[in-house]
């Protein structure tokens, strides 16, 4: 994907740069949003991954229509952006990456996809971004890296409902 600098018109830098969730309501009320990443999306919600404390990436839920983040969804995805922030930190050392899930209590879907994936990190990746989507009953989510003081997109669901059938 396309490097996207670190600016508040994006949700994933904000949270990035903040080190925090970091939520937008609505973004056609927002002046600081860049419109054209919204892609339909009204509400938006990005957890930073952070290895250390240090951002390395960030997690993004998006919704069709506007309003609050429910409690359950502020609580599960930390616990997904834990996850990718191990799976990246431990592409090479399968065992202690699924020790470490299985201590934050991974989904199954997401072990078994970190379990074939030794060698890549994509895999997981995508299987966050669409667990995460799934369970909030988002209209998309996405999974950004932090390299070189850019944003990129390393996974993604379409935010199309013809592509997510």
């Amino acid at each position: 994907g396309q490097p996207m600098a670190l600016t508040r018109g994006s949700v994933a830098a904000r949270a990035i740069l903040a080190r925090e969730a970091c939520l937008i309501e609505d973004t056609l009320l927002d002046a600081d949003y860049d419109p054209a990443l919204a892609h339909g999306a009204r509400r938006l919600y990005s957890v930073p991954l952070l290895r250390d404390g240090e951002p390395i990436g960030a997690i993004n839920l998006a919704w069709r229509e506007p309003g609050s983040v429910p409690a359950s969804v502020q609580r599960i995805i930390p616990t997904f952006a834990s996850q990718a922030v191990i799976a990246i930190g431990n592409v090479g050392l399968f065992n202690e990456t699924r020790e470490a899930l299985e201590r934050q209590t991974a989904t199954a879907d997401i072990l078994k996809v970190i379990a074939g994936a030794r060698s890549d990190v994509q895999p997981v990746l995508d299987a966050i971004v669409h667990s995460a989507r799934r369970l909030v009953n988002g209209h998309s989510a996405t999974a950004w890296r932090l390299q070189d003081g850019f944003a990129h997109l390393v996974a993604f669901t379409p935010s199309d409902p013809e592509a997510d059938a």
